[in-house]
C-alpha cells in the first residue's frame, strides 16, 4: 500500500522508520507546504497525498486539527499522533465526525503495560508513574517549540505526559476524583515544565503521575499489587513478589524478583500501534475504538485541565 506523512523530522521520522519496516508499505510519499525533503519522495501538493490508501498526521501538536479538517473528505485511512487537538472547538468536531477510519496514535493502549494493567486490574492498588529529563535547563530551551505557549500549551504533560495519562482513562474510564497542579521552573520557561496529577478510578486505583522538564533523566513506571510489584523502566519490565517475606528476625523485606522481561516499552509499543493500524487498512475494517466514548476521554480531560489552569492563571 502507498502511504502519505504529513511531517519528516523527529517523531515523524520515526514512525516513517516503523512503517518501512512493514511488508504491507510499498510506497511512502511525505507532504510539507512549503520546502523541498531532499533525499524523500515528497509533493508540496496535499491533493498528491490524497491518493495514497492512508495519511499519518505526524507533524507538530498544534496542525493536527487544520489537518484533519481538511481531510474530512478523504475516503482512506488516517493515523494521526497524540495529542489529538489542543482546542475545545476541535475535539467538538471530530465527535460530530465520528469517523471510522480515523487512528489515533496514543500507543501505550496496544503496550506489554497495557496488558500487565489489564490482566492486573483486581490486584492493584497504586501505579506511580515519573518521567522526566534536564531539558528546561539547556539555554536552547528558550527558543524550543516545546517551550511555546501557542504550540504547547500544556507544556511537558501534554508532550510526554498525556500517553501515559492516556492509558489509565482508556483502561480504566474517568476517575472519580483528580488533582493536579503545575510549575515553571525552568530559568527559560513560557510554559508549563512540571505537573502532577493524582486520580482515584471507579475500581478504586490510585495513580500518581509526575512529569519533568527541570529533573535528572528518569523514566519509571511502578505497579504496587495486593501480593506483587512491578518496576518498569526503559530496560523492560521486572516482577517482584510474593508479598510475605521476611528476614531472619520475621520483619517484612523487598521480595525478589521473580520475573524480568527485557524489552523497550515504547519502541514495543510504537511498534504494536503501527501494526495495528496496517492490518485494519489491509483488511479494510473500521477502528473498533472510534466509536468508544473513552478513545477521546483523555483529550476532554486534557482540555478541561487547560482551561482549569487558565481561569486560575487570570
Amino acid at each position: 500500500m502507498k502511504i502519505g506523512i504529513i511531517g519528516y523530522r523527529n517523531f515523524a521520522a520515526k514512525l516513517s522508520a516503523q512503517f518501512k519496516l512493514s511488508d504491507l508499505v510499498s510506497e511512502i510519499v511525505y507532504y510539507h507546504p512549503t520546502k523541498k525533503l531532499e533525499g524523500l519522495l515528497y509533493t508540496n501538493d496535499f491533493s498528491e497525498i490524497c491518493d495514497c490508501e492512508a495519511i499519518v498526521i505526524a507533524s507538530p501538536d498544534f496542525t493536527h486539527a487544520d489537518y484533519l479538517r481538511k481531510l474530512n473528505n478523504y475516503q482512506g485511512y488516517i493515523f494521526c499522533e497524540k495529542i489529538p487537538v489542543i482546542k475545545s472547538e476541535d475535539i467538538r468536531y471530530l465527535d460530530e465526525w465520528k469517523n471510522k477510519q480515523l487512528y489515533f496514535n496514543f500507543m501505550l493502549r496496544r503496550s506489554i503495560v497495557s496488558e500487565l494493567l489489564t490482566n492486573s486490574e483486581d490486584e492493584i492498588i497504586n501505579i506511580n508513574i515519573t518521567h522526566g529529563h534536564g531539558l528546561g535547563f539547556k539555554e536552547s530551551y528558550k527558543d524550543n517549540w516545546r517551550n511555546d505557549c501557542n504550540k504547547t500549551p500544556m507544556g511537558v504533560f501534554q508532550v510526554s505526559g498525556i500517553h501515559f495519562f492516556d492509558l489509565l482513562v482508556y483502561l480504566f474510564d474517568e476517575p472519580e476524583s483528580i488533582l493536579y497542579s503545575s510549575r515553571v521552573i525552568s530559568p527559560y520557561g513560557k510554559t508549563i515544565d512540571n505537573f502532577s496529577v493524582s486520580m482515584e478510578f471507579k475500581n478504586k486505583i490510585i495513580a500518581d503521575l509526575f512529569f519533568s522538564y527541570t529533573s535528572p533523566c528518569q523514566n519509571l513506571f511502578n505497579i504496587t499489587c495486593k501480593d506483587k510489584l512491578y518496576r518498569i523502566n526503559e530496560c523492560g519490565v521486572a516482577e517482584y513478589g510474593p508479598r510475605d517475606v521476611f528476614d531472619s528476625k520475621g520483619r517484612f523485606i523487598p521480595p525478589p524478583a521473580m520475573n524480568k522481561i527485557g524489552v523497550d516499552i515504547f519502541e514495543d509499543a510504537l511498534e504494536k500501534s503501527v501494526s495495528y493500524f496496517l492490518d485494519i487498512v489491509k483488511d479494510k475494517k473500521e477502528f473498533p475504538e472510534s466509536s468508544l466514548e473513552t478513545n477521546l476521554l483523555s483529550t476532554k480531560m486534557f482540555l478541561n485541565i487547560q482551561k482549569d489552569l487558565e481561569k486560575r492563571s487570570v
